[in-house]
Formats: C-alpha cells, structure tokens, sequence
C-alpha cells in the first residue's frame, strides 16, 4: 500500500508556550504537538494496512484548524473529504460523530453523522482537538482514530 502524506503545520502547534508545568512537576498539554500528530498518523496507518484497508486521516487543533492530513494511494478522492468533515465535527462540538449522529440535526454548522471522528483530549481532560479517519467501514475508522489517539498518550 502507498501511502501519500500532506501535511498542515500551523505555528500554533510548535510554539514552546504549548505545554505549562504544573505545581507538582506534571506536564500538562494545552495543545497538539508534532509528536502527538507523527504518532497518530503512523499508528492509525500501520492498523489500516494490516487490515488491507485504504484510508484518510484528518487532525485537526482545537478551533477546528487542520494541523494534518493523510491519504493512502487507494483511498477514493471522496475519502479525504469524509475524514476532514468528520474530524472537524470531533474537534467542534467534542464528540464523538457517532454520538453527533444521533442527535438527527444534520444541518447543524460542521457536523458529521457518520462514525469515525473523535474529539481529543489530553490525559487531564483538556480539549485538544479531533480527529477523523474515513475509507473502512464506520466502526474500523472509529477503531483506527481511537488506537491513534491512545498511540499519543491522549484519550478521546
């Protein structure tokens, strides 16, 4: 399987000012790192190809900005689109979309209906952003965006 990478930085993401020390020495993270994004992809990835499946991977910050996207070279063009609108929703309303889903308001602004898309949190609860992956059945792109978040040491 091939695998076509494009990647979206946004300043935001490098900033040293990301991370605040605690009182007592914890490490608490107010936003997506480039490790946290380099993990994700790869995780999510190696799950999709050893299940043979193609899929698209989008992560997006907390305001709903993509930081990255990941296509495989057999995900369908419409793939990409599904897993962008799914990560956007996770990261905008905090839900999961399977969640958003039932909520049967398919016309609310930037959400998703479909499973797949996860919000992400830091490991004390902080909203970090989402993450949407499409091109497998729902219930596998949701399986893949939670192995990826987990790969990170976040939750969702």
């Amino acid at each position: 399987m091939k695998i076509q990478i494009q990647l979206f930085f946004a300043a935001a993401v490098s900033t040293t000012s990301s991370f605040v020390l605690a009182a007592n020495e914890e490490e608490k993270i107010s936003a997506l790192q480039w490790s946290h994004i380099q993990k994700m992809n790869a995780r999510c990835l190696e799950h999709a190809r050893k299940s043979k499946q193609d899929v698209a991977i989008a992560i997006y910050d907390q305001g709903g900005i993509l930081l990255s996207f990941t296509q495989t070279d057999g995900a369908a063009p419409a793939t990409g689109e599904v897993a962008r609108w799914k990560g956007t929703s996770a990261a905008y309303y905090r839900l999961a979309t399977a969640k958003t889903a039932e909520w049967g308001i398919p016309a609310l602004p930037k959400i998703a209906i479909v499973q797949g898309g996860l919000p992400i949190f830091s490991a004390d609860g902080k909203p970090l952003g989402g993450i949407g992956v499409s091109g497998a059945p729902p219930e596998f792109d949701e399986e893949c965006a939670a192995l990826a978040t987990q790969a990170a040491g976040l939750r969702n």
